[in-house]
């Protein structure tokens, strides 16, 4: 799932960089929040089911659904992106306050990834187990690290060629 949400992102912002239709540049730009987005959920339950070897407390899924929902019912609005400009090579986003938005849902699912580690790491009295958490948990947070390092800060200063950086990953 992680593969093909990340595969998702790639590939839009891709065509995002690649084409010079107005109208695509639009769609791609907007639709890269929901596989983001998608890459963090599917991280999440990738540790949690590593670590615990069970699905997610239906609880935990109900609040995932339910900070996610403006996402999914407003990505398409001027709530996620305003406009671009189009004056220039660079095709530089105006971006609405959901962005902001999906990256405090991100970072909350982030931590919720280094709970579930640290709890597995805590109950676990087996020395190989733990360091299969430590390194699959580490290498998932470097690959979300770079993923949203360079969309986060080229939102921040409207350089999103850092954004090419997530490719890298």
């Amino acid at each position: 799932f992680i593969v093909l949400a990340f595969s998702g992102w790639c590939l839009s912002d891709l065509v995002l960089w690649a084409d010079a239709n107005p109208d695509h540049i639009m769609f791609f730009w907007s639709i890269l929040i929901y596989f983001e987005l998608l890459v963090y959920i599917g991280s999440l339950y990738f540790i949690n089911h590593f670590v615990n070897k069970r699905s997610l407390d239906w609880k935990i899924e109900t609040l995932i659904l339910i900070a996610c929902v403006p996402i999914f019912l407003f990505a398409h609005t001027p709530l996620n992106l305003v406009a671009f400009d189009y004056t220039n090579c660079l095709k530089e986003a105006i971006e609405g306050p959901l962005v902001i938005y999906a990256y405090f849902v991100e970072i909350l699912l982030t931590i919720g990834i280094l709970v579930v580690s640290t709890l597995g790491i805590l109950k676990n009295n087996n020395p190989r187990i733990k360091k299969e958490i430590i390194l699959v948990s580490s290498g998932l947070l470097l690959f979300l690290l770079s993923l949203s390092f360079g969309n986060i800060f080229g939102s921040i200063d409207t350089n999103y060629e850092l954004g090419q950086f997530g490719l890298l990953a």
